[in-house]
């Protein structure tokens, strides 16, 4: 279960820089570029540290199955 959920993690890490990337690449339409790469980049950091708390959170509670792991970590975002 380890590794899948290395790799879940690598995925939803991925996901987020993905998610990083478009937004820096629409804020050449911005009417203030500067601004809205400033509110990208702060809004990634926001979404990386509350995945990453979220995501110690579950693996902290030392679930028995990988579904209760998903579940436990789907909580502690919400």
């Amino acid at each position: 279960m380890l590794s899948s959920c290395d790799d879940e993690y690598d995925n939803a890490i991925d996901a987020i820089h993905k998610a990083h990337q478009a937004k820096i690449a629409n804020c050449a339409a911005h009417s203030d570029p500067p601004a809205c790469v400033d509110n990208a980049i702060d809004t990634t950091n926001a979404a990386l540290t509350a995945f990453q708390n979220a995501w110690a959170a579950a693996v902290a509670k030392n679930y028995e199955s990988e579904e209760e792991f998903k579940r436990g970590l789907i909580e502690a975002i919400m």
